[in-house]
């Protein structure tokens, strides 16, 4: 830009424009000796603009490529990179008019469209080896390509079969690309590649669109296109090392498998959730082999990736209820699996790794949760969850052996899990084979198949962990409630029947809690007594709130022995405290039809809690050694 005036003369050139406050500012390169500034306020701006529309304008935008090509001519010595540059823009235009406006040509004759194009490709071709330029063969790949496709169109091959097509074509110019990135690195190579990509985008895009005819009629049609693609996306990978590539590839994988299944028709679609998932565990213990040599940035896309292909797996087991049970089972053990890896990695302090395994153990354990609820209500009867829920015991089980007591410092909450999956294969056994004829009357066989897991508790007891044998014998608690519960639930409740089954759980915990002198197994006996005293009443014919209020006295005497035994340190208190909840909460739930008693019962429940409140002793209060309380005493 030269600027003449009275008072100076002198040549800018531009190198920034940028704001300046209200105005805007051009500045000369940073370089310039000159350093000029030239400073436009919004009115400057409005006049260029209107004096930009003047007709002497509108003719030097006209000849402007004139100008430009000869100004770019006037100084130089040796012309010919200049007209070699000239004649790559003047080839760019020819292309893009070519492709674009002979589309109608090349559909209704692709044959000597191909013959066209591809001598065009040719000639790019050897004018790139008689200049050296590599540019123009950012103008050869394509135009190859494209003869490609056409020359398919030629032969026959029909508008759907054409990602077959650039799937040969896609890895054809990574084979060249791999061969000629050894010469020039990166000039020749590069055309080729980026090539690559175009194809691949227009195809993943073409696939897309007509993704339900794919899947209908031509799955692999879909999914070799596609696996392709992530073949080409990973050595790009390898290549470059661009990490964007591994999320690319893992996403051609992912699809191209689900489309894969599709063309497997013994395969019901809602079964589509296992392989996926199977697919996931692939791949995230391939990259728990290079975590620690590699690093987190280039495993995070595998176990990004990893974690969407496996929800994916939800979108078809939801349509089969015994799918879904052992897609969430297995789920569950897979990502147990990667928050156990992902836990003794040398880097699992960091931040990107513990938020992997805190997402991975926060989805297992949804899964395990939803998988509990369908199995008592829905699945009980089904027979995917005879596998799901040993599965589920086996795995919190090897959790809680591996972990120290975490909740209030004296449990293990996975064994609580462990022993709650392990009475819903009670369950769930009872609910497929049915075998006395009846919700209610099966229910006569839980105490007996729940021994198992009481013995195991005691063989923790005898091993001296009393914190694990503790969690294993409350978490009965769980099947003895669901056994008292379940038929009433389901509308077979039979009083004489239930009466009989809390006489044997009340015997048997009786009778454990004598034997092995633990606490813990007299937790259960509140419930038992309220099953037998509720039946009881039930047969003599009594109304709901007459129920409601002769659980008031039971309630009341169990507060009262409560907070005596607590004032005193005595450790059964604590069984009085839970049959304090029970009766209190069984006397609610019998007035329940009669809304006026009802509303008495909770009023009076809430005050007499609020007032025992008082009385409870709390650990706080206790003496601390080395105090004053200490001296007294």
């Amino acid at each position: 830009m030269r600027i003449d005036s009275r008072l100076m003369k002198t040549e800018m050139d531009l190198g920034t424009i940028e704001r300046h406050d209200d105005r805007l500012l051009m500045k000369g390169p940073p370089d310039d000796w000159n350093n000029v500034k030239v400073f436009l306020s919004p009115q400057d701006v409005v006049t260029t603009v209107r004096l930009s529309l003047h007709p002497g304008m509108l003719t030097y935008v006209l000849l402007f490529p004139f100008f430009y090509i000869a100004h770019q001519l006037r100084w130089q010595r040796d012309i010919r990179p200049a007209v070699i540059g000239v004649g790559y823009g003047v080839a760019v235009l020819f292309m893009a008019l070519l492709l674009v406006g002979g589309i109608p040509f090349m559909l209704a004759e692709p044959l000597s469209a191909a013959v066209v194009v591809g001598v065009l490709a040719l000639l790019f071709l050897s004018v790139t080896a008689g200049s050296g330029r590599t540019g123009f063969l950012y103008l050869a790949a394509p135009l190859a390509a494209a003869a490609e496709f056409l020359l398919a169109l030629g032969r026959g091959v029909v508008t759907q079969d054409l990602p077959l097509v650039a799937m040969a074509v896609v890895l054809t110019l990574l084979i060249l690309g791999k061969a000629l990135s050894g010469l020039r690195p990166g000039e020749l190579a590069n055309p080729l590649v980026r090539t690559g990509y175009a194809v691949v985008i227009i195809f993943t895009v073409f696939i897309a669109l007509n993704a339900p005819a794919y899947l209908r009629d031509d799955p692999w049609g879909a999914s070799l296109p596609l696996l392709a693609f992530a073949g080409f996306h990973f050595v790009r990978y390898l290549d470059t090392r661009q990490v964007r590539h591994q999320y690319i590839a893992l996403l051609f994988l992912g699809a191209g498998f689900l489309a894969g299944l599709y063309g497997i028709e013994p395969l019901p679609a809602a079964y589509y959730g296992l392989p996926l998932i199977a697919l996931s565990m692939a791949i995230v213990l391939i990259a728990d082999r290079y975590h620690e040599t590699h690093g987190l940035v280039h495993v995070a896309p595998a176990y990004s990736v990893g974690i969407l292909i496996a929800l994916a797996a939800f979108a078809y087991a939801w349509r089969d209820l015994s799918a879904l049970l052992l897609s969430l089972a297995l789920f569950s053990v897979h990502f147990f699996g990667g928050t156990r890896s992902l836990g003794i990695k040398s880097t699992a302090d960091n931040t990107g790794e513990k938020a992997f395994q805190w997402t991975e153990f926060a989805l297992a354990n949804l899964a395990a949760g939803l998988a509990a609820l369908l199995m008592l209500t829905v699945g009980r009867a089904n027979w995917a969850a005879l596998i799901a829920a040993p599965v589920y015991a086996h795995f919190y089980r090897n959790m809680g052996l591996g972990r120290e007591t975490t909740t209030l410092q004296t449990r293990n909450q996975y064994f609580w899990a462990a022993g709650a999956f392990f009475g819903l294969t009670v369950f769930v056994v009872l609910g497929v084979f049915d075998p006395l004829g009846g919700t209610q009357r099966d229910m006569l066989l839980v105490p007996p198949l729940l021994l198992p897991l009481l013995l195991y508790g005691r063989r923790l007891q005898k091993m001296g962990k009393d914190a694990l044998a503790d969690s294993v014998f409350e978490s009965s608690l769980v099947s003895v409630a669901a056994s008292l519960a379940l038929p009433s639930l389901l509308g077979e409740f039979q009083a004489p029947t239930a009466a009989v089954v809390a006489g044997l759980w009340l015997a048997l915990f009786a009778l454990l809690a004598w034997k092995w002198r633990d606490e813990v197994l007299l937790y259960p006996l509140p419930l038992a007594i309220a099953q037998i005293y509720g039946a009881g009443l039930l047969g003599a014919g009594l109304s709901p709130a007459a129920r409601g209020l002769a659980f008031v006295p039971l309630g009341l005497a169990a507060m009262a022995g409560a907070l005596r035994l607590d004032q005193r340190r005595d450790r059964p208190a604590r069984a009085l405290f839970v049959a304090w909840f029970v009766f209190s909460a069984a006397s609610v739930l019998e007035a329940a039809p009669e809304r006026d008693v009802l509303t008495y019962l909770i009023a009076g429940w809430a005050a007499v809690y609020v007032l025992a409140a008082s009385f409870i002793h709390r650990p706080e209060d206790e003496p601390q050694p080395g105090t004053q309380a200490e001296g007294y005493a």
